[in-house]
């Protein structure tokens, strides 16, 4: 939810709301990276090979992505509502 409230702060002085949610996303996605280097330094930790690992990934991201489509798109239709 505090993302929402940024968004909406942010959009009072930023008119575009879709690249503000980009570049929103943007930092968001740096900071986790960020983050997960700090806490696994081993590179050969990060490569994905044919595997469950790649599976894994790949499930999570399909079913988030389509997640957060449906979400902002209950907001969005909420908000025009009232």
């Amino acid at each position: 939810m505090s993302n929402l409230i940024a968004q909406a702060k942010m959009s009072e002085r930023y008119p575009c709301p879709y690249s503000s949610t980009a570049l929103m996303s943007l930092m968001g996605a740096l900071l986790s990276v960020s983050y997960a280097f700090c806490v696994e330094r081993d590179l050969n930790e990060w490569r994905l090979g044919w595997n469950i690992r790649l599976f894994t990934v790949a499930y999570a991201v399909c079913i988030l992505s389509f997640l957060f489509i449906i979400f902002f798109m209950f907001i969005s239709i909420w908000t025009h509502i009232y």
